[in-house]
């Protein structure tokens, strides 16, 4: 009766002349697993990094992810340690920090924001010896958006750069 039905006992039950196809399904599901393994790994980002960088009188942090994923909200903190005053406090924020990258928030709200030839520039009150200012930026990564850039963020003393970090941030699919 299998015969009438097309059905080859050898080879349809006991797969003579099929051994190979079992280990060809097991490696593609092993492949599919390696996806969500890599993402818990935090080979796709979202897990911040800290950069530092020291100038005359003030050392300033970054604490950032590298890396995010279109949709993804993050939020960045940068840390700003002066053993000396800073009177007219300003941080740039390189063309890296807003293409492809929406800005929700900035906290405490800078006294004054504006676009200059580096970026946006973002003021704030002075800073006193030994103080610190501590600036809260939350981010959406565009859902558009997948490339690699760099993020330039520079601290001014009114005009006079104090200190610079460069990152590069990776936008996955």
């Amino acid at each position: 009766m299998a015969e009438d039905m097309g059905l080859d006992l050898d080879r349809h039950r006991d797969l003579r002349g099929r051994d190979r196809e079992p280990w060809v399904r097991r490696a593609g599901i092993a492949l599919l697993t390696l996806i969500p393994i890599a993402a818990l790994l935090n080979t796709f980002g979202q897990s911040p990094t800290e950069a530092v960088a020291t100038g005359p009188g003030v050392r300033m942090s970054v604490l950032s992810p590298e890396a995010g994923r279109g949709g993804v909200i993050f939020q960045v903190r940068v840390t700003i340690d002066p053993s000396s005053a800073i009177q007219q406090p300003r941080l740039i924020l390189g063309d890296g920090w807003l293409e492809g990258l929406t800005l929700n928030t900035v906290e405490p709200s800078p006294s004054d924001e504006q676009w200059g030839p580096d970026g946006l520039e973002l003021s704030f009150p002075p800073v006193e010896a030994d103080g610190r200012l501590v600036v809260y930026l939350q981010y959406q990564v565009n859902p558009t958006t997948v490339d690699r850039r760099t993020q330039h963020l520079e601290l001014r003393d009114g005009t006079t750069p104090l200190a610079r970090i460069d990152r590069t941030f990776t936008v996955y699919p």
